[in-house]
């Protein structure tokens, strides 16, 4: 039996345990930062600290084979960026390269609500532990 080096991701809290910094999307990672921002589970805010937004996609993925540092970009299919656009990796480098099998959150929500309104932040709060207490997720 043939036993893997590297050992796959399961969630960012286990990259986050092991000391992982974080690079995010350089064009916009405003969903991101406002949900780990308001999340009741004191890990996800403090990943805050840790997420870096200064690297284009390819030099981020650089980054990842150089040491504990791993990307978070929920939109872009990552696979498809890194045979079409960072071409200078060899087939071992590639087989290095791990995706998450956890999503970020659980699931995304999204509730539109009039700017300004007086609610939002309670009303954030309140789906974000809902969904911090797996009762989203189970559900």
């Amino acid at each position: 039996m043939i036993k893997p080096v590297q050992k796959e991701p399961s969630s960012i809290l286990d990259l986050y345990n092991e000391g992982y910094t974080f690079q995010v999307n350089t064009e916009d990672w405003s969903v991101l930062q406002e949900n780990l921002q308001e999340s009741t589970d004191q890990r996800y805010v403090n990943i805050i600290d840790r997420c870096n937004n200064d690297l284009t996609f390819c030099d981020a993925l650089a980054a990842t084979l150089q040491g504990q540092v791993a990307i978070i970009d929920e939109d872009t299919p990552m696979q498809y960026i890194i045979l079409e656009s960072c071409h200078n990796y060899t087939r071992y480098q590639m087989s290095r390269f791990r995706l998450a099998t956890d999503y970020l959150f659980p699931s995304v929500h999204a509730w539109p609500v009039r700017y300004g309104a007086p609610f939002k932040q309670k009303f954030s709060f309140t789906l974000q532990r809902l969904v911090d207490s797996g009762i989203i997720e189970y559900w």
